[in-house]
């Protein structure tokens, strides 16, 4: 996942949190819930902080294949 310069991750739920850096944040799956398998859905939020506009996060990536993403 890619983030706008102005903004950060800071807590996962139903992921694990990895910051490579401040806009590449990585999430992976939590050991209760090992594999995702091709068409299912999975579900994982996550909080985080920005300044100034606001912009959606972009380049959501599953083993490196870009997936579709629904914003709540």
């Amino acid at each position: 996942m890619e983030l706008p310069e102005n903004e950060a991750a800071q807590i996962a739920w139903n992921a694990i949190l990895t910051v490579g850096n401040q806009w590449h944040p990585v999430f992976t799956l939590p050991a209760y819930h090992p594999d995702v398998v091709i068409g299912e859905t999975y579900t994982f939020g996550f909080n985080g902080t920005y300044t100034g506009v606001y912009s959606h996060a972009y380049a959501f990536k599953l083993v490196g294949t870009l997936c579709d993403v629904v914003y709540n």
